[in-house]
Formats: structure tokens, C-alpha cells, sequence
């Protein structure tokens, strides 16, 4: 049975969704961080090192599409029906990032930081376990792989995404498209000026050439020692730490991702003069909606703007499902005594709805499922009475679990709340008003700490 038509790509949402996000607030967040980030950030797409591999990656394959004069053996076209189908495109990007990742672990007494090289446990336990010359074989399936599932987890699936959203290549990693023009001669220009980048390249399609007109089965099954050494020292020249990729690499990402531009360059600019590593997401956001009144148009401060006005009322919120955690066995009367001990009441949460229901542009900033939770949320929080506002939250839970096919976090029996969960008592300075969401700010610095050339 042929699997791969019921099968998606990496979606870093669903698994937090599944497994942390209660109240399913992650896709309202998510829309409105990824509206100032241009979709160029996310969880697991932050690291400028990554995002210059997976460039350089795609350069080379493309260089190997695009190339008449270099024609596939015998034996691989038994296997692949021509050059631009898309398992051999996976199969060159599954072999570069194996060969990128063995060389890593090879050097990494040199000054190179191993942290953050996707797959460097398992090189390491293969490294180990074949007498450090493990094999690479070349193609696309399992067999090929050092993570399971590499083109999902792997350098590529993660950062494919956002490539894709650049207009480098579409889902069936196509170059040609007319959108994909412009870009390619940003990368192309930018590639082979940076001599790190362009030895990388050159010796990578040296090395696929020899390697892609063999006939001899074994000569896809290589010992990496028979990777030639030159190939494997360029990576490490060219990729030895994220900032040292952003010395030479942030002029271009800043280009291409727009990310000191607009909102996303306000917080760019906030984020270079804030020293202190504590300073609160709910700080950094409020000193770049301010900045942005004065300078930025009016759409690109609406995108600030819906963030500081919605995520005190998602705070609030969480802080209610929360204050139903603390305990294994509680009441609702319990949990309004805790409300009223933060200093809150039972107008506070319609209150707030209502306030954030009269603002136009933050109710018309969300389409789809993003939409449908946060007004969902605007009704839980609009009962009269706090027991009911609980009551309504309880509901709205037990709903999003059940269509997750899982058991609600807590429920409400014969007015006595149950926790099906270990009970989550919390301090004083996790409570409201500081924020629960971070809109992609964490991933933002370590991206903006790369660009800098600085440690994170």
C-alpha cells in the first residue's frame, strides 16, 4: 500500500496542539505572530545557519536539475524517470544533509558548535556503532535516512515551510516558476560572492557528478571517509555556528525575510536595544506598538496593536483554566474566592470582551479556525456570572479535547470541579497580567542573535 499520498508534511502546530494547548489558543497566537513575521519564523524555523544550509542545499540541487550536460547513470535511471522528479530531488537532499551533518560531528573538536545540528545524536550513535565511518547510502527511502523521517524533521522539512513562502520552490521542490526567478538570482549572486558558500557548492557538484554517472550498486553505499575531504571542510568552514553564518549571511536574510521592516522590524529594533535577557514579551511588545504610532503605517501597527490589546484578555483566560487546576477536588465557589484574591471579579472577563469586540480591525485580523476559537473565547468570557464564565470554559475545553479524541483536562460534577491530570498549583508571578503567549518572540531573538553574529 502506497502511504505517501495520506501523508503531510512536518506540522510543528499540531503536536503542541495535541499535547499542550488546552484552550487551543496556539492557532489564534500563531496568525497573528506569523502577520508580523511573514511566516519566516516559527518554532522550529529560527536559526540562520539552517536557513543559509537549506538554501545552499536547494542552490546544488538546482544546479543538478538545471544542468543538461550532467546525465544520471544507467542504474539511477532505473530508479528516478528524470532529474526534476521529486524523490530524486529528496534523495540529493537527504544525501547533502547526511554528508553536512557527518562532517559536523567529525570536526567538532574545532570550534564547531554541534547544538542545534539536526540528527547529531543519531551521526553520533551511528558514528559510534560503524567505527566512525559510517555509511551514507544515496537515495530517498528509510534506509537513506539518519532521522526518521528526515524530510520532515530533518534541516529541509523544517525550513521548508518558510522557503516555500519566500518563493524559492514550491511543494514539489519546482524552481522554475516565474515567481521563483527573481529570488534565485538574489541567492545565486549572494551564493557565489560568499567564498565559504561558493567552495561548498562547488566541491558538493564535483563530488555528485562522480558519484550520480556510477553504474556499480556499491557505489551508492559509501564509507563517509570516501567523501572527499575537501567537501566535508568546506561545511565546516562555511557552517561552524549560527553566528558565525550571520556574519556573512545577515545582510541577505534581512533582504529576503523583511524582517527589520514594519512591525517585525520594530520589534528588530526594540529587541537590538534591550540589554536585559528577562525583559517580558509583554515590555518589548508595548515599547514597539508605541515606536510603531509615530513611524510605521497604520496596517503594520494594527499587527503590534492586536497583540497588546487581545493578549491580556488571553491571559485572563488562561488564568481562570488554571486557577481549575490547582487542586484535585475543588468548587466553583473555591475558584471565584481565588479570582477575587488576584484582584478580579466576575466583570472583568466581560468587560474585556466586550472592550475587544468594538475594535474592528483586531476582530477582522483573524479568518478561519483562528476566528472561530477567539470569538468562541469572546462568548466563554461573556456569561454574567464568574461560575458561569467557569462553566462556559469547561464546555469549550471538553469540546476541543473530545475533537482531539482525548480526555478533558478537568470537568465539572454536581457543581465540584475533578482534575484528571496532576494538580498544577502555581506562584504568584505566574499569574495575570503577565502574558502566556509568546507570538514568536523567543525564536525571534535567537534569529535577530544569529544575524547579529552573537551567541543567543
Amino acid at each position: 500500500m502506497y502511504l505517501n499520498k495520506f501523508l503531510t508534511d512536518y506540522d510543528e502546530s499540531l503536536s503542541s496542539d495535541l499535547n499542550i494547548d488546552q484552550l487551543g489558543q496556539l492557532v489564534i497566537w500563531s496568525a497573528w505572530g506569523q502577520q508580523i513575521f511573514h511566516n519566516s519564523i516559527s518554532s522550529v524555523a529560527n536559526d540562520v545557519r539552517h536557513y543559509t544550509l537549506n538554501l545552499l542545499h536547494h542552490y546544488i540541487v538546482k544546479s543538478v536539475v538545471d544542468d543538461d550536460t550532467l546525465q544520471l547513470s544507467q542504474l539511477l535511471k532505473k530508479r528516478y524517470s528524470f532529474k526534476d522528479e521529486l524523490h530524486f530531488k529528496t534523495a540529493l537532499l537527504i544525501h547533502l544533509e547526511n554528508i553536512y551533518t557527518f562532517s559536523m560531528l567529525e570536526a567538532q573538536s574545532k570550534n564547531v558548535v554541534t547544538t542545534g545540528v539536526l540528527g547529531i545524536i543519531k551521526a553520533r550513535q551511528k558514528w559510534n556503532d560503524e567505527s566512525e565511518n559510517p555509511r551514507i547510502i544515496f537515495g530517498h527511502g528509510a534506509e537513506c535516512q539518519l532521522l526518521n523521517n528526515q524530510m520532515s524533521l530533518g534541516t529541509n522539512g523544517r525550513y521548508k515551510t518558510p522557503m516555500m513562502n519566500l518563493k524559492f520552490f514550491d511543494r514539489q521542490y519546482r524552481y522554475d516558476r516565474q515567481e521563483a526567478q527573481a529570488v534565485w538570482l538574489r541567492a545565486k549572486a549572494f551564493i557565489e560572492k560568499e567564498p565559504k558558500l561558493r567552495k561548498v557548492s562547488r566541491e558538493a557538484l564535483a563530488w555528485l557528478r562522480s558519484l550520480l554517472t556510477q553504474n556499480h550498486k556499491k557505489s551508492l553505499n559509501i564509507p563517509f571517509r570516501e567523501i572527499p575531504d575537501a567537501l566535508c571542510n568546506a561545511y565546516v568552514k562555511a557552517f561552524p555556528s549560527s553566528p558565525a553564518v550571520g556574519e556573512y549571511a545577515k545582510d541577505f536574510w534581512l533582504e529576503m525575510t523583511q524582517l527589520n521592516q514594519g512591525a517585525a522590524g520594530m520589534l528588530y529594533q526594540v529587541l537590538e536595544k534591550t540589554n536585559s535577557e528577562e525583559a517580558l514579551p509583554e515590555v518589548i511588545f508595548a515599547r514597539a506598538s508605541q515606536h510603531a504610532a509615530k513611524k510605521l503605517p497604520e496596517d503594520e501597527c494594527q499587527k503590534l496593536n492586536n497583540i497588546v490589546q487581545a493578549e491580556p484578555f488571553l491571559a485572563l483566560i488562561n488564568l481562570l483554566f488554571n486557577a481549575m487546576l490547582r487542586q484535585k477536588k475543588q468548587t466553583l465557589a473555591e475558584v471565584a474566592t481565588f479570582w477575587r484574591g488576584q484582584g478580579l471579579n466576575a466583570r472583568t472577563l466581560p468587560a474585556k470582551a466586550a472592550q475587544l469586540r468594538q475594535i474592528p480591525q483586531l476582530m477582522a485580523s483573524l479568518t478561519g479556525t483562528p476566528k472561530n476559537r477567539f470569538e468562541a473565547l469572546l462568548d466563554v468570557a461573556s456569561a454574567k456570572t464568574l461560575e458561569g464564565q467557569a462553566a462556559a470554559l469547561l464546555d469549550y475545553h471538553a469540546g476541543l479535547m473530545t475533537a482531539r479524541g482525548q480526555i478533558p483536562w478537568v470537568m465539572l460534577n454536581d457543581r465540584r470541579l475533578e482534575v484528571h491530570i496532576p494538580p498544577r498549583p502555581f506562584k504568584e508571578a505566574q499569574n495575570y497580567p503577565h502574558w502566556v503567549n509568546n507570538y514568536y518572540l523567543p525564536q525571534f531573538k535567537y534569529m535577530i542573535a544569529g544575524l547579529r553574529g552573537t551567541a543567543a
